[in-house]
């Protein structure tokens, strides 16, 4: 897990087109998200820089991030550990290296 000052200075914010332009890859959660973006794309090298984020882990299937709003911590924990193991993949991928156990 990430210590807490590996954040400092980064906030929370809403997507903007320009970001389209400024990152190699945009992950989503779910199928919102994905339309909301893919709505501000005018061209395909923009359209391809678009992923659903659990498409590390399960390559081509678009598999949404459950929400766990109206559920007990469990569900939490379980969004967690998903999310957990698609960044390690999507940082493998990166880097090219594999992380120990």
């Amino acid at each position: 897990m990430c210590a807490p000052e590996t954040f400092a200075g980064h906030s929370a914010r809403l997507f903007s087109k320009n970001d389209l332009q400024h990152f190699d890859k945009i992950f989503v959660m779910d199928s919102s998200h994905y339309n909301k973006i893919i709505r501000l794309v005018s061209e395909e090298k923009e359209r391809v820089k678009i992923d659903y984020v659990m498409n590390a882990v399960f390559p081509g299937i678009n598999k949404a991030v459950p929400d766990p709003w109206y559920d007990d911590i469990s569900a939490f924990e379980k969004v967690f550990h998903l999310l957990d193991t698609a960044c390690e993949s999507i940082a493998q991928k990166i880097t090219g290296k594999t992380s120990n156990p």
